[in-house]
């Protein structure tokens, strides 16, 4: 089955290995459209410092932390809340997400955890290459 942009959702990136989606973040100094791993382990969305810092965002007065677990074990990740979150066609005020670089050979820029995920319904069309929020 070919790709058809006329079908409902949004595209379905598997070009890397993993599902990839774009997410558009707003921070005090700048907005940035970057692409994220969906990860359905991942209980927290991640973004990486450094794009954390690129927006405007100040990691070292974070009061709260995430306990994330990584290939070389577990590491306590600041906790920042977005201005707004957008991704697959959803809007977030005052979303909360996780600090953590990612190794750069994945090329992504962070991960779309459950903390995002559980609010919908998640339909996966592998054949169209298409994914909704329901």
């Amino acid at each position: 089955m070919s790709f058809d942009p006329t079908l409902a959702g949004f595209p379905l990136d598997l070009s890397l290995g993993i599902i990839t989606v774009h997410a558009r973040l707003y921070g005090p100094r700048v907005c940035r459209l970057i692409r994220l791993g969906l990860d359905t382990g991942a209980s927290s969305t991640v973004i990486s410092s450094r794009l954390i810092l690129e927006l405007g965002y100040d990691l070292k007065n974070s009061r709260s932390h995430a306990d994330l677990t990584t290939a070389t074990g577990g590491i306590a990740a600041p906790l920042i809340t977005l201005r707004q979150f957008h991704c697959l066609g959803k809007k977030i005020p005052r979303f909360r997400v996780a600090c953590h670089d990612l190794p750069s050979e994945l090329m992504i820029e962070g991960l779309l955890g459950l903390d995002f995920l559980r609010r919908y319904d998640v339909l996966l069309r592998f054949k169209s290459r298409r994914i909704e929020l329901l």
